[in-house]
């Protein structure tokens, strides 16, 4: 595996430490680049911010391997996310067991949306086929999952419950991201919001549970952000 810290002032343990706490907890960049400072390792807030940018993202692509197989009953929901002062919409999906499917940043809430979203979700390879697919009355998703039966994208048996109150599961499983968003203090670009989201989305996943293999204490999931590094913990 190529050294992806390679030209890179700090140890890649200490790069993986900072993205690693900052997706997981309600700490500012500057709460953090004080804590290091503490520890004898002064840097920049900023440095800390492009390390996210760079990183956190890419801790989601190599964890999608190590991710259990998710359940057919999909509960489907957006939150809002600004960005900019502009009202943006972040996509997700859970299992009925509670595993994060998959989740988009998007500028619209649409059927366009809500289609590439169902179909960005179907090429995850831990991800089934659903049988059933839970939204709260967004009037965009019955004929977004219309057109992708008519399409072949879903199957014809699949079935499309609007329910509101079936989804407070996932309304509760948006809390993670929300309250890391807050302290965020939201974002200044689309692109820098799909980086920092992707970060926080991967960690709540290790959170969860939900990667092979890996227990839910945070030695065990520090270890494994390390291996799928190539860093021996």
């Amino acid at each position: 595996m190529d050294n992806p810290f390679k030209y890179k002032q700090f140890q890649g343990e200490i790069i993986l430490f900072c993205v690693r706490w900052y997706c997981q907890t309600a700490l500012s960049y500057q709460n953090l680049a004080d804590m290091m400072a503490e520890r004898g390792c002064p840097m920049d807030k900023t440095t800390i911010w492009r390390w996210v940018q760079q990183y956190a993202q890419e801790i989601r692509k190599r964890s999608i391997p190590y991710l259990r197989t998710t359940y057919k009953t999909w509960h489907v929901d957006e939150t809002v996310i600004k960005i900019k002062g502009k009202l943006n919409y972040f996509y997700r999906a859970i299992d009925c067991t509670g595993d994060t499917i998959d989740f988009m940043l998007s500028a619209k809430k649409d059927i366009h949306s809500a289609c590439r979203f169902f179909k960005r979700s179907l090429t995850m390879n831990h991800v089934k086929i659903p049988g059933k697919i839970v939204t709260d009355k967004n009037k965009a998703y019955a004929p977004a999952i219309s057109d992708l039966k008519s399409t072949g994208v879903l199957p014809k048996h699949c079935q499309h419950v609007m329910d509101k109150h079936s989804n407070d599961y996932l309304e509760s499983d948006h809390r993670f991201t929300k309250r890391k968003v807050k302290y965020s203090m939201w974002f200044q670009s689309f692109d820098s919001a799909q980086n920092t989201l992707s970060g926080y989305e991967a960690m709540h996943m290790l959170r969860k549970g939900q990667v092979r293999h890996v227990g839910l204490d945070a030695v065990s999931q520090m270890k494994f952000v390390h291996r799928i590094f190539g860093l021996v913990a």
